[in-house]
């Protein structure tokens, strides 16, 4: 309860544009399910970070929710480069690749 009432402030702090890091808000819209508005906020925070390893796994997360698998498989073997023991990571890339 007090996770989800914490992404929900969050989210209303971006709405009125408290800044905050991509990454922190592309995590805030996937929790509430916006998966557009997530992959441009991770596709952002990748953008000024390549080697962003969490963000990359993020992003394929909010891919392969948003229903395009072939990129969440891009973002999510990325990620694993950087971080090979990420186990959301690998659980997200089985699911992608089926």
């Amino acid at each position: 309860m007090r996770k989800h009432l914490f992404v929900q402030m969050l989210a209303a702090l971006l709405l009125f544009g408290v800044g905050c890091s991509s990454r922190m808000a592309g995590d805030a819209q996937l929790r509430l399910g916006n998966y557009d508005a997530a992959v441009q906020n991770l596709q952002k925070a990748v953008s000024e970070d390549p080697e962003d390893g969490e963000a990359l796994r993020q992003l394929g997360i909010a891919h392969y929710r948003n229903g395009d698998p072939a990129l969440a498989v891009d973002a999510l073997t990325r990620a694993l480069a950087i971080l090979p023991d990420d186990p959301d990571a690998r659980y997200y890339l089985g699911l992608a690749a089926l």
